[in-house]
């Protein structure tokens, strides 16, 4: 139906090529039916989640990385050249007087160039000329203008694009142009999200279908499709979190693989977004019994992990505080409003979510953010997922015993973390792109609060009576993702 709407509006646009439209969008339907086809021969009566979640994330994803053309994902230029400069060896963004970049080959800005310097006027066209610009031994240093000025991006820790570093690694192995090293970075993105998300899905121990439908989400394939940082942001807060509770069900004993594993997941999720922090405080849900020496074995596993988690998050960001400084420079004044006046900044943020939060829950997995607010999708339509995953949440029948305490707890956690969020859009971007004081909190994009869905899994009871049953869920899934598709063949093909 919806598929439907998006071509009639394009007969009154006026687009010339409705039929070709009509064609692909049979094509479309088509390999949608044999996914589902496949899948449902394959595994037969065997519903294995992760399973199934592996081979739908790779078949989805493939199919997303290339119906959008290189850089139409949300400062997906700024990523592609902070992932170049990293793979050149340069892990934080030199600065130089009020200018943030690297001294990068000009060829880089020149397949951007295609386009205009705009990501929204990226077309399929396109792709053959960017595809024609070869790599160069010229280079220029960015940062000069708004065009090449990825200073958002170079607050990032190098961790975070370790896939797409592997890609770019790859790529320059065969001397690949500039687009094919990007879009090598995308696959490579999107292999590390179907692997992580693979883990998480086969060790957490409820809401397994909820994470499914969550992490094959559009908005989500989204950003594990493109150069963005946020699929792995995003898949390793999962992972740390199934282990969690993993080890909270279980019978034994906490091993030191783990331990270890926690430790490392903790200081990743904490150089990733420090917002995020607040997570590795679930630690404290895991029982003293599961330690080998009990209460001072644990006090001791959780505090070392919270301290170097902190520690490192801090050191990060004074490495790139000049990195800050410079390119917002109306954040400090941000800060000084906020700390002055507490009371008015909680009741901006009360206000922000009032005014605002009918759109974050819309934005949330599909919405009208997606490829930076180029498609235009029915409010309908994202609501339609987003009643599906609550349909998932409530009917979950997985259990796992977490006393009303400790459910508190992780809404404390949650209510920290979007608060964090929100304070720290407020302070970067508020400040900078809207004003100083402003009365609500002005860039916050639903999909930053999907992390928050991972730990609202926990807080539901298990319910034993189901309405759908898993290949329905598998079948909204797939179904949103071809209609997400047609929009953006509508969208990049005009």
């Amino acid at each position: 139906m919806f598929a439907i709407i998006n071509i009639y509006d394009l007969k009154i646009a006026n687009v010339s090529n409705i039929k070709l439209m009509l064609m692909i969008f049979l094509g479309i339907s088509l390999i949608t039916s044999l996914i589902l086809i496949f899948i449902k021969f394959k595994l037969k009566d065997n519903f294995n989640i992760p399973r199934i979640y592996l081979i739908t994330c790779l078949l989805l994803g493939i199919v997303y990385i290339f119906l959008s053309p290189l850089f139409t994902g949300s400062d997906e230029h700024n990523h592609y050249y902070r992932i170049y400069e990293i793979s050149e060896g340069v892990f934080i963004t030199p600065t130089d007087s009020n200018k943030v970049g690297s001294v990068l080959p000009t060829s880089l800005k020149e397949t951007f160039q295609i386009a205009g310097s705009n990501n929204t006027m990226i077309k399929y066209h396109h792709i053959k000329d960017m595809m024609s610009i070869k790599m160069t031994d010229e280079v220029m240093k960015y940062g000069n203008d708004f065009t090449d000025s990825y200073s958002n991006t170079a607050l990032y820790s190098p961790l975070q694009y370790i896939p797409q570093v592997l890609g770019f690694s790859l790529g320059k192995v065969f001397n690949a142009p500039p687009y094919t090293l990007g879009m090598m970075g995308r696959l490579f993105n999107l292999l590390f999200y179907a692997l992580i998300g693979f883990m998480a899905l086969k060790i957490i121990p409820k809401g397994k279908m909820v994470v499914m439908l969550i992490l094959l989400s559009p908005n989500m394939l989204q950003c594990a499709t493109t150069l963005s940082a946020d699929a792995f942001t995003n898949a390793i807060f999962l992972l740390l979190i199934a282990l969690i509770f993993a080890i909270i069900k279980k019978k034994d004993k906490i091993t030191f693989k783990e331990e270890l594993s926690l430790f490392i997941l903790a200081i990743t999720i904490s150089l990733c977004k420090i917002v995020y922090l607040p997570v590795v405080f679930l630690l404290f849900l895991i029982s003293k019994d599961k330690y080998k020496n009990s209460l001072k074995e644990k006090n001791i596993f959780c505090l070392l992990t919270i301290i170097f988690s902190v520690f490192v998050s801090l050191l990060w960001m004074n490495t790139t505080n000049n990195i800050f400084e410079i390119a917002y420079v109306q954040s400090n004044l941000q800060k000084e409003f906020i700390f002055h006046n507490l009371i008015e900044y909680v009741i901006i943020l009360v206000r922000t979510f009032v005014i605002e939060g009918f759109h974050y829950f819309e934005c949330l997995l599909v919405g009208t953010t997606m490829y930076h607010t180029q498609l235009n999708i029915p409010t309908l339509f994202s609501l339609f997922y987003n009643i599906v995953v609550i349909l998932a949440y409530i009917y979950d029948d997985e259990k796992l015993e977490i006393n009303n305490l400790g459910k508190w707890f992780i809404a404390l956690i949650s209510l920290a973390i979007i608060g964090l969020i929100s304070s720290a859009i407020y302070i970067q971007c508020t400040a900078n792109f809207y004003s100083v004081g402003n009365n609500i909190v002005g860039g916050i994009q639903g999909r930053y609060f999907v992390p928050i869905l991972f730990l609202i899994i926990f807080l539901t009871h298990p319910n034993k009576k189901k309405i759908f049953g898993n290949y329905n869920y598998l079948m909204s899934i797939i179904f949103s993702s071809a209609v997400i598709w047609l929009y953006m063949l509508t969208r990049f093909i005009a």
